[in-house]
């Protein structure tokens, strides 16, 4: 489920922007279109959308996030997104208050290979699928909601947010290798999404 994405020919919303994106495969860069609006220079930002706007206890929460290049000319990221290291999420509840969460902070390794980066035309974004899903300790609803980052691995984050009502989604990107050691020169810095809102149902109500 974890892997980079792309979106061929479609409309996304994303963080509340409707985005025209036009190519791609899985694994591959996408480009947004038109291109008018884009700014002068180096200029990334980033979008988050889940799949849903309601879920029930039971349903795994699947979070997109990408980086775009909002620029006019070629822009050099990172390739890797792991959570802990370059993401972070942060959910919050109808009150704003920030929902209690346990992960696992990884370290970001230098990079130091031309393939661990990628680079971005204007309008072309790249990014990462990520999911979050329900653990229970016994019948009812979920105790907790494990982000595993590689599938397949223990978790790297868990958050506890069982309680039906609603939340907010803001993810956070921190960029710090500028690609000296790959011999490239690579965009560094920190980005933040606006917040997706999102609901979890009592169980057994009709969602969509």
């Amino acid at each position: 489920m974890n892997r980079s994405f792309a979106l061929r020919a479609c409309l996304l919303a994303l963080s509340g922007v409707t985005i025209a994106c036009c190519c791609l495969a899985a694994g591959t860069r996408a480009k947004c279109c038109p291109a008018e609006g884009r700014s002068p220079g180096p200029k990334v930002d980033l979008f988050v959308r889940l799949d849903k706007a309601t879920y029930t206890p039971a349903d795994t929460i699947v979070v997109d996030v990408a980086l775009v290049n909002a620029g006019d000319r070629d822009t050099t990221v990172g390739r890797y997104m792991g959570p802990g290291a370059y993401l972070f999420l942060e959910f919050r509840d109808s009150a704003g208050k920030k929902v209690q969460s346990r992960e696992l902070r990884g370290t970001p390794g230098r990079l130091a290979n031309k393939r661990d980066f990628i680079v971005l035309g204007p309008g072309y974004l790249y990014g990462t699928r990520l999911a979050l899903v329900p653990k229970r300790g016994g019948p009812g609803p979920a105790s907790s909601y494990a982000l595993a980052f590689p599938p397949g691995h223990d978790a790297s984050q868990n958050f506890f947010f069982s309680t039906p009502g609603d939340y907010s989604l803001t993810v956070s990107y921190l960029a710090r290798d500028s690609g000296r050691m790959a011999g490239v020169a690579a965009w560094t810095g920190y980005k933040e999404s606006r917040g997706v809102h999102f609901s979890i149902s009592q169980p057994g109500s009709a969602h969509r």
